[in-house]
């Protein structure tokens, strides 16, 4: 785990440390906790591999919570602010990605937050457990993304440059309003 400290915008986002991808959790106890405003899973091989599909889009977010919610083992998830977390353990972690995805006739950014990343839980201020006793999904990031879009009929892509592919999107949109 890595505290983190609000962010320019006041949000428990910033990571504590540029050296966190090699924080393991014998150093739990080396953090200044007392600056913590939330705190975060390490992703990756040095947590055992820990990943997180990162749902930034309420609807889509309130969504997958109520589908997964109905499977008979539930996922671990967590809502966030902007959306849900989905907790998964990869058998081999796998780099970071972000995915383009059409729901409801919109565009949503589903991030794929695996080595070399973080992901906010709770108690962090604006995030809760769904169900406190579910477990984390053993799969890898892209394998249960892709069951998921199968089982709920989600298109969705990977794309590259994903600022670039959002602010066209965005501007296209209000240029069409």
């Amino acid at each position: 785990m890595l505290p983190n400290v609000l962010d320019d915008e006041g949000r428990p986002k910033q990571r504590y440390t540029d050296y966190f991808h090699h924080l393991t959790p014998k150093h739990n106890t080396y953090h200044d906790w007392d600056r913590a405003a939330g705190i975060a899973f390490v992703l990756g091989p040095v947590s055992g591999g820990l990943a997180c599909i990162d749902v930034d889009d309420a609807g889509l977010g309130e969504t997958l919570e109520r589908r997964l919610g109905e499977w008979a083992n539930p996922p671990l998830m967590s809502r966030s602010p902007n959306g849900l977390h989905i907790h998964l353990i990869e058998p081999v972690p796998t780099p970071p990605g972000v995915l383009a995805v059409t729901y409801q006739n919109r565009l949503c950014r589903v991030e794929l937050l695996g080595i070399g990343r973080v992901s906010t839980i709770p108690p962090t201020k604006g995030y809760t457990w769904v169900e406190v006793k579910a477990e984390p999904v053993y799969s890898s990031l892209r394998d249960f993304w892709r069951r998921c879009s199968r089982e709920f009929t989600l298109f969705s892509r990977e794309v590259v440059e994903d600022s670039a592919f959002f602010a066209r999107r965005s501007g296209a949109k209000a240029a069409a309003r």
